[in-house]
């Protein structure tokens, strides 16, 4: 009985993993487009921070894998994104633009 309970204390203390979306893109006449390619979830807001704009879930165990986000967008709208922990995710942009979100299916962004 002590083993079964130290086993059951060990898996309970064990730190929670996070999850790693992918983040997709794509440049469009007139606009860049990035897609945040998992389940989300409808808790989470954008806004402007200094130098562009920020995406904040109510995930925090959200990390944002971001190695080819520029395969098909060029840096003259989106300078560069940064996953800024937490389930943060910072967009730099080199223009005077706005950002609009909106959920897609299965809770993509």
């Amino acid at each position: 009985m002590i083993r079964l309970f130290a086993i059951l204390l060990a898996f309970l203390s064990w730190p929670a993993s996070a999850e790693t979306l992918g983040v997709r893109s794509g440049d469009h006449a007139g606009f860049s487009r990035l897609l945040l390619d998992g389940d989300i979830g409808l808790g989470w807001s954008i806004g402007r921070v200094d130098g562009g704009f920020e995406f904040r879930p109510e995930r925090e165990d959200l990390s944002w894998e971001l190695s080819r986000v520029y395969d098909r967008i060029s840096r003259d709208r989106i300078r560069a994104v940064e996953d800024r922990g937490a389930g943060r995710l910072f967009v730099e942009v080199s223009c005077s633009c706005h950002a609009d979100a909106f959920v897609l299916r299965d809770g993509q962004v």
